[in-house]
């Protein structure tokens, strides 16, 4: 496919999940497609909790979501968990970003007056299997009255 401007697009998508609703087991519903430069290869549906993969090979996931408490986030591949954040015992969490072979601890802020404006985000490169991929994500850690929003962002490489 080619851009406005003749280029050559990558395939990159990104759902939100405004909801705050989960389905059984902590599932999120992805509400709102943001984007997405190849429906093609990301297939979505409104409210639902899969995105498929029709494109094997290297791609980037990103993910964020924003809530005063820490949540745990695990991300499924055809249903069998890759990646899960761990809580922390802390009231306060805390983010490590590596600075010249250093690690340095950044403490995040949970209170503002505009809501939930930090949160916890990763970024990781998963390689894909042939055959079409279905990606799920469930959410835990964060019950009650808590408001909890959450992106998810593919990019192919």
């Amino acid at each position: 496919a080619l851009s406005s401007d003749g280029h050559a697009s990558v395939p990159t998508a990104r759902w939100l999940w405004k909801s705050c609703a989960t389905l059984v087991g902590g599932v999120l519903p992805w509400n709102v497609q943001a984007v997405n430069t190849h429906p093609d290869v990301l297939a979505w549906s409104p409210d639902t909790s899969v995105i498929t993969v029709h494109l094997p090979g290297l791609w980037q996931l990103s993910f964020g979501f924003f809530s005063r408490r820490r949540p745990v986030i695990q991300v499924f591949v055809n249903g069998e968990p890759v990646i899960k954040s761990q809580a922390t015992m802390q009231s306060t969490p805390l983010k490590e970003f590596p600075d010249l072979g250093e690690r340095r601890k950044v403490t995040m802020c949970t209170q503002h007056s505009a809501g939930n404006v930090t949160g916890l985000t990763g970024s990781e490169i998963l390689s894909l299997p042939a055959g079409g991929t279905r990606l799920a994500v469930t959410v835990s850690g964060v019950e009650g009255p808590e408001r909890i929003e959450g992106f998810l962002q593919l990019q192919k490489l």
